[in-house]
Order: C-alpha cells, then sequence, then structure tokens
C-alpha cells in the first residue's frame, strides 16, 4: 500500500512548534541569568567611626556583617551573601578589641589610599 505524499503545508505546525520551542528555551535561559545575576548582589558597608567601638559603623561591625550576610552591628549596613565592600574614608582604625576574623571570601576593603587609611593592631 502506498500512502499519498503529504502537502507541503502540513510541516506548517511542526516548524511552528520548533520556533515556539526554541523561544522558550531562550526565554528560560535569559531568566536564569536575571535570577544568578539578583543574587550575586553586592553590599556597601560605610565605616565612620575609626575606633573598635561606639557610636557609627566601625571596621569590626562592617566585618561582622560582612561575615554573616546580615545585620550582627545595627551601626552598619547589612552584609551580602554575594561580594562586599567595606569603605573605609581617612582616618587611623585602631582595633582594640582583639583578633578580627573574615569569613567572607568576597570581601574588599576600600580605603582612600596607603598614607591616610591606616589599620592598626593599637600598639
Amino acid at each position: 500500500m502506498h500512502l499519498p505524499a503529504l502537502p507541503a503545508h502540513a510541516d506548517l505546525p511542526r516548524a511552528r512548534h520548533a520556533r515556539l520551542m526554541q523561544r522558550c528555551v531562550f526565554l528560560l535561559i535569559g531568566w536564569l541569568v536575571c535570577l544568578v545575576a539578583g543574587t550575586a548582589s553586592a553590599a556597601t558597608i560605610i565605616v565612620d567611626n575609626t575606633g573598635d567601638a561606639g557610636i557609627g559603623c566601625t571596621l569590626r561591625g562592617a566585618i561582622a556583617n560582612a561575615n554573616a550576610a546580615a545585620v550582627i552591628d545595627s551601626n552598619c549596613a547589612a552584609g551580602s551573601a554575594g561580594s562586599n565592600v567595606i569603605e573605609l574614608p581617612a582616618g587611623t582604625f585602631t582595633l582594640t578589641a582583639g583578633t578580627l576574623f573574615i569569613a567572607n571570601n568576597n570581601l574588599t576593603i576600600h580605603g582612600t589610599g596607603a598614607g591616610s587609611t591606616i589599620i592598626s593592631g593599637g600598639d
């Protein structure tokens, strides 16, 4: 038994389906890229207290928030699960309350320059 040939327009639904699937895949990839980019956000924590305690955001408080990706020290902005940047103004930051532990591998401490932003162990 010989089947008759299909007319040329019989492949149109298949072609439309393939184009629709291709568009869906591209949309899904775009959505995933946006989702990943949104979760990898960075936090900037601005330090305004050169001491190790007191009013304002200290370097120790900023590092604690960056480590926790949350608010541990309410004087400082929250840290992020992504990268964190701690901004230090000019001045000497004296640390007297012991060792600082930096657990966040994506942490940048940015000062105004080697001669104007100084971190001291209080010795």
